[in-house]
This record gives structure tokens, C-alpha cells and sequence, in this order.
């Protein structure tokens, strides 16, 4: 029951709700044309929204998510370093993630390099600040996402980073099993 307390689906779909109202937000994936599989309130709360803003299928995240200023980039938990590789697909995009999950993060990737969904108090006060970041802030938090994606502990997260660090293991593995 743990996860249950912890999920952020529904925290996903207020967003949507809230941005998708005004058309501010764009969805992709073939999945949110059929609503039966999400719980009978938020079908009507999205009845009418969805159509709207999803944008269909996307054939390659990265291009597309590259188009954008933000993405929401929200964990499917909040649990102490429950990080995956959403917030380094923004990254590596070049999109500012507004992210929400592992409580953490910050032990990760750098603070200055994310919006943090956990600062507001509602998604009116994210939608004024995201409203009122200058080309400077916005160039500012870009710019830590790359020089972290080029540091040492960026590289980890990497595909060449986690490679490596699959290969030593499975030699470590390989050894132990031998010996």
C-alpha cells in the first residue's frame, strides 16, 4: 500500500487538466485515446481536454521533446532515489524538466539544472513562475543540465556510462562465478 501513498499518476493527470484546460500542454502516445483504463473521475475530468491536447504517437522522444521550453517529468514515484531516465532525456533534449519524484534528486543532478514541482504551492503559482522565467534564467538552467551531462557524475547516467558500468559488473560476475 506504500506505493499507493507515494504514486504521482494522478499529480500527472492535474497537470494535465490544469494546462490542458488552455490548451498550454501538449501529450503524446497513442494510449490517451482510449481513457477506460484510468479511474472513472479522472475520465470526466479529461473528458474533452485530452482531444485537445494529445498530439498522438511520437516516434522519437528526444526530437520531439527538443521543440519545447518545459516537460513535465514526473516519476511514476515519490521514493528516495527513485530516479529514472526522465529527467535525463530532458536533458539530453535540452528541455527544462519540471520534475517530481525521488524526495532526493538533489543528490543526483544539480538543483539549478530543474524546476522543482515540490517549490509551488499549486500549479497556478508553477504556471506564474513558468510564466515570468527570463531567457536568462531559463539559458541558465540548460546550461547546468548540459555541463552536468559532461561531468563525471553525468556520465554515469549516460547510455556509454551505464554500458560500462553493466560491463563491470557482469566481468565482476563472470570472475566470481569462475573462481
Amino acid at each position: 500500500a506504500l506505493h499507493l501513498n507515494n504514486q504521482l499518476h494522478d499529480q500527472r493527470l492535474s497537470v494535465i487538466e490544469y494546462f490542458g484546460k488552455n490548451s498550454e500542454i501538449d501529450i503524446y502516445g497513442e494510449h490517451w485515446q482510449d481513457t477506460t483504463n484510468l479511474p472513472p473521475e479522472w475520465q470526466k475530468r479529461l473528458a474533452g481536454i485530452l482531444e485537445k491536447v494529445n498530439q498522438g504517437k511520437c516516434t522519437d522522444k528526444q526530437e520531439v521533446s527538443s521543440e519545447y521550453k518545459f516537460s513535465i517529468c514526473f516519476e511514476n514515484l515519490s521514493y528516495q532515489g527513485y530516479v529514472t531516465e526522465k529527467i535525463i532525456d530532458c536533458f539530453n533534449a535540452g528541455v527544462i524538466p519540471i520534475y517530481m519524484g525521488a524526495p532526493n534528486i538533489n543528490d543526483f543532478v544539480p538543483e539549478n539544472s530543474f524546476i522543482d514541482f515540490r517549490d509551488f504551492g499549486s500549479l497556478s503559482d508553477l504556471n506564474i513562475y513558468l510564466k515570468g522565467l527570463t531567457n536568462k534564467q531559463a539559458m541558465s538552467m540548460l546550461d547546468s543540465g548540459q555541463s552536468f551531462l559532461k561531468s563525471e557524475d553525468g556520465y554515469r547516467f549516460s547510455y556509454e556510462g551505464f554500458s560500462e558500468e553493466v560491463n563491470k559488473m557482469l566481468t565482476e560476475v563472470i570472475v566470481k562465478c569462475s573462481m
